[in-house]
């Protein structure tokens, strides 16, 4: 069971078992759409941005935001996947 992890810390923290982890780290098939449709979002959003040359820093204060949140929500999806695969009963052997 999940106990709270109460060192000095400024965030919220969970001691996990191996089984915990495992399962809180593999979405759903909704799950995986819902973030999947948001992370389609962001990338359209940061193909359209525009540069303002009045303010050339807004445009890169957008782009990094964008490009954080799609890079965030890629490693979500592919943490969910690795898990996926790490727990996968293995492949049956081939027969001759």
């Amino acid at each position: 069971m999940a106990t709270q992890n109460l060192t000095e810390n400024s965030f919220v923290s969970w001691i996990l078992t191996d089984a915990e982890n495992a399962e809180g780290s593999i979405f759903s098939m909704t799950q995986t759409q819902v973030m999947q449709n948001h992370l389609s979002a962001l990338a359209e959003q940061l193909l359209t941005i525009k540069i303002d040359p009045k303010d050339p820093m807004l445009f890169a204060l957008q782009h990094a935001d964008l490009s954080g949140k799609v890079e965030f929500l890629k490693y979500l999806l592919a943490m969910s996947d690795t898990m996926k695969e790490a727990i996968a009963p293995p492949a049956p052997a081939p027969e001759d």
